[in-house]
């Protein structure tokens, strides 16, 4: 319902374009898709939340859609038991 500008409007579908989204085997899909279109062979994904348990679920959901190990563990990869 917004007033946008064209070139405002151009740069909203530009964004979009490059936004994957959508349920966990659509995400998979299309960073499967995405990667195979720049010839990539690995990819950094980031979830845009506020709430840090959403963001880790989303993870979670994308580990489980690609059948990584661990996938839905507690575990936290970048915790370590060392003390400082």
């Amino acid at each position: 319902a917004a007033d946008y500008t064209e070139p405002e409007r151009d740069y909203l579908r530009y964004q979009q374009s490059l936004t994957v989204e959508g349920n966990p085997e659509r995400v998979r899909d299309g960073l499967i898709a995405l990667a195979g279109e720049y010839g990539a062979e690995e990819m950094m994904v980031l979830t845009v939340t506020h709430d840090y348990a959403h963001r880790r679920r989303s993870y979670e959901l994308l580990a489980e859609a690609f059948g990584l190990p661990g996938a839905g563990s507690s575990a936290s990869p970048t915790t370590s038991s060392a003390a400082s």
